[in-house]
């Protein structure tokens, strides 16, 4: 479920018409992930993820849905709920942190000579 909620942050981050609060929130960093698990989620699981703003300061509260019976049988429901705890501000680039892990790469082999 780790998985659903970080792809809903960013699609929250990335959406011009979400709402400001949310986008706020999904344009942090993740801090933590609390997931509570209601059921298996299978991989072919039709599935929604719904998010609202948590009651913590930074919190996105998120929960998983199936919306049909899937073919081993199991009913629409609730798969699962928990919160991605946001905040340190917008994550860095991928190109950033491999630029900033080189360097100390570097100056690390330079220190041992």
């Amino acid at each position: 479920l780790a998985r659903f909620f970080e792809d809903a942050k960013e699609t929250l981050a990335a959406d011009p018409a979400a709402h400001p609060s949310l986008k706020a929130l999904a344009s942090q960093q993740i801090e933590a992930v609390l997931i509570a698990y209601a059921a298996e989620a299978r991989a072919e699981d039709l599935c929604e993820v719904r998010v609202a703003c948590g009651a913590l300061p930074g919190a996105l509260d998120m929960w998983v849905l199936r919306l049909a019976q899937n073919r081993w049988g199991n009913p629409p429901g609730l798969i699962g709920r928990g919160s991605l705890l946001c905040g340190g501000g917008p994550p860095q680039s991928s190109e950033v942190l491999r630029t900033r892990l080189s360097s100390l790469a570097t100056s690390s082999i330079a220190a041992r000579l």
